[in-house]
């Protein structure tokens, strides 16, 4: 089926132009997931159908509902996170069927998200072979074919011949990456022979704006809807590679930069070659969260050149980062320095990567009270019998977030329980004092009691302060039909992976990939065929049965946390 010529009606949720405040403009913040990318999917996926369903209701004569609006206004994500960002963008100019039953989901296309991150990120694709070839260099550990291939595809979809009311136009989405290459910059000191003192930033992103009018924005590539064959939508899924691009895992990737990509970055421009080298200049990315895995101040910037200062009672715009692995940063009181050369090697590593996420103006934010504009969607599972909190919440949690990869039945849930915790998210958290001016338009507030909001628990009105109680009422709020709870899926099972046969095709790939290693990447070193021979050899004999049995051994352990 070609979605590019499935004809559509205008939806009826849909409005060409936005109607005069109060909004509460908002961003979203996709946080580095790996494989609970399926976890982000489905937050997406519910919040794009609870606002549909909202733009719906208030269409119909009789609606009494709340007046005010909500605005999409920028997202950011980095890694996983990126790569939904990406997905998501697509999606909001697109025929979107919401996953409402995940053993019955809507036919292939008609929902990308689910699509990318259920149907077809599998171990089955990563572990192939596909990408080895004989005289060229190892770029990944895992096959990324596939990935490529589900970047291609999800640009292929069914156009809405308007915009949805609740998207911002222009729509900046920021994908992180890590710049290998870097971008100059430099300072001049004072004395004696002194040269301009240079530094490289390798902390990067790659914006575009998404534009039904042709709106622009700084430093950003636009990108039609209109069109997604142009040649800027292929730039934004090589980007979300790039972004997701997991150091060693997956393959690096090369994007072409504009040198003005970094004009008004930072008060002082780069120190570019002079004059100016002709555009394009290339780029090596990895991961984007490497160095930027919760881009807050990206999305926050784009809401306001200023700190968010407002009390609950005055805030009109606000972040919601979904992060599927939130840090804590535990300090450990017992922690025994290891000094040994390769302890050392492994927390320098770590060290580096946690300084380089370090984010001293987000501290400074929020250590303010009355800084009330941040929100967080983050895995939370409970017993049905006793609401005791499960662990872990997600099955993309084991093997370090990689285990969503071992079955589709550990994305169904993630996916699902992604739907699941933001439904809850909006009907108790995503909320402000009545006294907010987002309100002012109820007429009575005989029409606010079926809105307000109560505790999941207890069924008690929330109120905002203490010391002078208000009532809470929801910024998004939930429409008749999304407002049934949805149901957790089936807990995610250990025995739902066969351990003997992911073996089998742990060993191909180990054999393969260590092969081309030898013939390609090591033959300068190791010289003539015979000795490349003798290695391959003592690998296949000697090294490939211990690493095959190391990793069974670790994912049968992890397994076990699902049993």
């Amino acid at each position: 089926m070609n979605l590019r010529d499935t004809r559509i009606s205008r939806p009826p949720y849909l409005e060409i132009k936005m109607p005069a405040k109060p909004t509460f403009e908002f961003g979203l913040v996709m946080a580095g997931a790996i494989s609970a990318g399926a976890y982000t999917a489905g937050v997406v996926d519910f919040l794009i159908e609870a606002l549909d369903a909202w733009e719906e209701a208030r269409r119909l004569p009789d609606y009494r509902g709340p007046q005010h609006r909500a605005l999409l206004k920028v997202m950011s994500g980095a890694s996983a996170g990126g790569m939904t960002s990406a997905i998501a963008g697509v999606a909001l100019q697109s025929v979107v069927q919401p996953v409402r039953n995940v053993d019955a989901p809507p036919p292939a296309g008609y929902n990308r998200l689910y699509d990318a991150w259920v149907r077809r990120i599998d171990v089955s694709y990563l572990l192939q072979t596909g990408d080895l070839t004989a005289g060229t260099p190892v770029r990944s550990l895992l096959d990324c074919t596939e990935l490529e291939k589900i970047s291609q595809d999800a640009l292929v979809t069914s156009p809405l011949p308007v915009g949805r009311a609740y998207v911002a136009d222009p729509l900046p989405i920021y994908l992180t990456i890590a710049n290998l290459r870097g971008v100059p910059y430099a300072f001049e000191l004072f004395g004696e022979g002194a040269k301009p003192y240079g530094m490289f930033a390798h902390a990067d992103h790659v914006a575009f704006a998404i534009s039904r009018t042709g709106a622009s924005l700084p430093a950003a590539l636009p990108l039609d809807p209109g069109d997604m064959t142009a040649e800027g939508w292929k730039r934004l899924a090589q980007s979300a590679l790039a972004t997701g691009a997991f150091p060693i895992g997956l393959r690096s990737r090369v994007l072409g930069r504009r040198f003005a990509d970094f004009d008004g970055r930072f008060t002082q421009k780069p120190r570019w070659p002079q004059p100016v080298p002709a555009d394009p200049f290339d780029i090596l990315c990895v991961d984007g969260g490497l160095m930027n895995n919760e881009p807050l101040e990206l999305a926050r910037k784009a809401l306001t050149n200023d700190a968010f200062a407002e009390d609950g009672t005055e805030a009109s715009e606000g972040v919601i980062m979904i992060d599927p692995f939130p840090n804590t940063a535990s300090f450990d009181p017992n922690w025994v320095p290891r000094d040994g050369l390769i302890p050392v090697a492994g927390q320098m590593f770590s060290a580096l990567i946690n300084q380089a996420r370090f984010k001293t103006e987000e501290l400074d934010l929020a250590s303010r009270p009355d800084v009330y504009n941040r929100y967080l969607i983050a895995p939370s599972r409970r017993s049905t019998t006793d609401g005791s909190t499960l662990e872990p919440a997600m099955a993309s949690a084991i093997l370090g977030g990689f285990g969503g990869f071992l079955s589709e039945s550990f994305r169904r849930h993630d996916f699902q329980l992604g739907r699941r915790n933001c439904q809850a998210f909006l009907r108790t958290h995503f909320c402000l004092p009545e006294s907010n001016a987002l309100f002012e338009t109820w007429p009575s507030a005989d029409e606010r009691e079926e809105w307000y909001v109560r505790d999941s628990g207890t069924d008690t009105l929330m109120t905002f302060k203490k010391e002078d109680p208000q009532r809470m009422l929801p910024i998004i709020p939930l429409m008749p039909q999304v407002a049934a709870e949805i149901l957790p899926y089936a807990a995610p099972r250990g025995d739902a992976v066969d351990v003997e046969a992911l073996g089998e095709r742990l060993d191909a790939r180990l054999k393969a990939v260590a092969a081309n290693l030898i013939d390609t990447d090591l033959a300068p070193a190791l010289g003539g065929a015979f000795v490349r021979w003798i290695v391959r050899q003592g690998f296949n004999w000697h090294v490939r049965a211990k690493l095959l049995a190391m990793m069974k051994e670790k994912v049968a352990k992890e397994l076990r946390q699902l049993q």
